[in-house]
């Protein structure tokens, strides 16, 4: 899926992807591509991230961070029927609003 790794735990109902905290990673772009692969839908056909949340501010809850990092920071938003949660771990998880 683009280089994006989607991932489901069915014990919490949560799909969920797992970045790199390495700085190379584009969160509003990982977010994009993981809706439209749960949707089944091509990311394109989705309305544009930046209008819901300013995807500068998104990226930059990965900057300075590490593996070992104490923070637990995190950063949720509603995009395409899913609540949003981007946390400082690296981890970026969809729950479904029903």
């Amino acid at each position: 899926m683009d280089g994006i790794l989607l991932e489901y735990d069915a014990r919490v109902d949560q799909y969920y992807v797992d970045m790199p905290l390495d700085g190379s990673s584009d969160v509003g772009r990982a977010v994009v591509v993981a809706i439209g692969e749960i949707l089944d839908q091509d990311p394109v056909s989705l309305p544009p991230l930046g209008e819901v949340i300013d995807t500068e501010s998104l990226t930059a809850v990965f900057d300075g961070r590490s593996a070992e990092s104490e923070s637990d920071a995190s950063v949720s938003f509603d995009y395409s029927g899913f609540a949003v949660t981007v946390h400082c771990s690296g981890r970026i998880t969809f729950d479904e609003r029903r």
